[in-house]
Formats: structure tokens, sequence, C-alpha cells
């Protein structure tokens, strides 16, 4: 619809955006549970990629990287939407297909379209922007501990101790720790089909007790983000494969976070265990 110059995140403005259509179509025509099965699949691309492919750059920058342009900018805009909304995004790509539909020289570059992201996202996300888009960032949280106590009078307290990083990567795949101050998403669950996720068990302090999660890996609304097999665990599997290939690379120690949750179950919820999930984007 609208023609791009060959400059860097060109990919982006093609590619990831026709990757996001096609996760929008999924999950219109097949439900929320499909559209996650593709989130899934091209997160694990994505990590795979770049465990195994030279040079990583920013979503923004995309050229001929497919892990990237196919990917994690699909991933990205798909993530931006539940943040702020499918209307939000529409109504940014709308603009930005308006501005440039019959454009001559100069074209349109990524950064033009971001532009439009960018106005529609609130202030408080637009760090969610610089996550996604802008750098190379990522997450590992994993759930230490987990204790389950009953009460005596039907229900359960339910103790956890979440550990979470965060961290800013080069091209090079050299990674510093940056602050983490990302919301994380804790749910605990009953037991599946498979051995998978049942229903949610929601804190008897909540406004609604009774309610279950229909949907339990996949948040629609809030402040942020993502995700129960979540970057976490893949991440530490791309970074094992990586450090392999390049041999054993530094120690980096994992910092605490003072994050202790203590809930009150309602009465008679089968507790399987906890999951952990970034509250982002999910994800770089």
């Amino acid at each position: 619809m609208v023609g791009g110059p060959p400059v860097r995140g060109a990919a982006f403005l093609s590619e990831s955006l026709a990757n996001y259509s096609a996760m929008m179509v999924t999950e219109k025509t097949y439900g929320l549970e499909a559209a996650r099965k593709v989130y899934d699949f091209y997160m694990e691309r994505y990590l795979r990629g770049r465990a195994t492919q030279a040079r990583e750059v920013p979503v923004l920058e995309v050229e001929d990287q497919p892990y990237i342009a196919y990917r994690k900018g699909a991933l990205a805009l798909y993530t931006l939407r539940d943040h702020i909304g499918e209307d939000a995004v529409n109504g940014a790509l709308r603009r930005y297909f308006e501005e440039y539909r019959d454009a001559v020289p100069p074209y349109p570059t990524s950064l033009d379209l971001y532009a439009e992201l960018r106005t529609v996202t609130p202030d408080s996300l637009q760090s969610l922007l610089t996550d996604w888009f802008e750098t190379i960032t990522l997450w590992d949280v994993s759930t230490e501990r987990v204790v389950v106590e009953p009460t005596g009078t039907g229900e359960y307290v339910v103790t956890l101790d979440v550990v979470a990083r965060k961290m800013r990567a080069d091209g090079e795949g050299n990674e510093t720790e940056v602050p983490m101050e990302d919301l994380v998403e804790i749910g605990i669950f009953a037991p599946g089909e498979g051995g998978g996720l049942g229903r949610a068990a929601v804190p008897a302090a909540a406004p609604h007790p009774q309610r279950r999660a229909d949907d339990p890996h996949h948040r629609r609304a809030g402040a942020g983000r993502r995700r129960d097999r979540s970057l976490a665990k893949a991440h530490r599997s791309a970074t094992r494969r990586q450090r392999r290939s390049r041999g054993n690379g530094p120690d980096r120690s994992r910092r605490r976070m003072n994050n202790r949750t203590s809930w009150t179950l309602a009465p008679k919820e089968a507790i399987a265990g906890a999951r952990t999930a970034l509250e982002i984007a999910e994800a770089s």
C-alpha cells in the first residue's frame, strides 16, 4: 500500500506489518488461543535466529534479517496492540497510510510509522516502545520458590519468590543488565488437560474472586505484558546455545527482586503451581 526506500528499517514496513496482519487475521478468525500459538511460534523463531545469526539490530533498523522482520517486528506490534488497544494501533496505521499512500521521494521510513505509534502511546508506556522497537531488550523472569499453606478454612495462602532481570544487548550479543521496573504478571492455575494449564485461581481479595481466566497466557489490557513460557525460559535456552558456540561467557549473577507475594485463594481451587510472565511484550 505504501512504498518505502531501500534503507534500514524497510523490512519493518513490509514484512513486519504483513505478519502482524496475519496474526490479527488468525485471532479474528480462529480466536485468541490460536493467535497465542502463532505468538509462541514467532517468539521461538526469533530467539532461535538471534542465537545463530550475527549482528542483531533493533526492529526499526531491520533490513535482511528474517527472524527480526518476520518475527520480532510482528511480535512488537502485537504486544503494543495488547497494551494500548487495537483501535489506537489501527488509528496510527491508518494515518500513516493516508499520509504516504501516494508518496513521492523522499519516501517514508520506519521512523515515520514509529512516530505515529508514539503519538498514540501514553507516556506511561513509552518505555515499551523503546524496549521493543529502538533497542534489543531481553527479560529473564522466574519463580524461585512457591509455598502453599492451607488456612484451615478451605482456602490456601500461596507465597511466591520471583526473580527478574532485564538486559540490553548490542549487535554482538553482549548483554548489560539495566534496572528492572517492568510490571510482572503472576498466575496460579489449576491442572489442565495434557499437563497444560487449567483454570486460573484468582486471589480471594480481588473484586471478582470467582472469575476464571479464559486465556491465561494473554493479558488483553494493562500497563505491561507478557508471557508464560516466556522470553525468560526461551532466552535462557538461546543464551546457552550462544555460549556453547562462542565458549563460556562471563558469569552473570542474578539479582533478586524484593518481590514476595502472598495470595489467599478461593475455596476448592486445585493449586497446580505458579507461572510468571513479563508485563512488556512481551519481548525482544
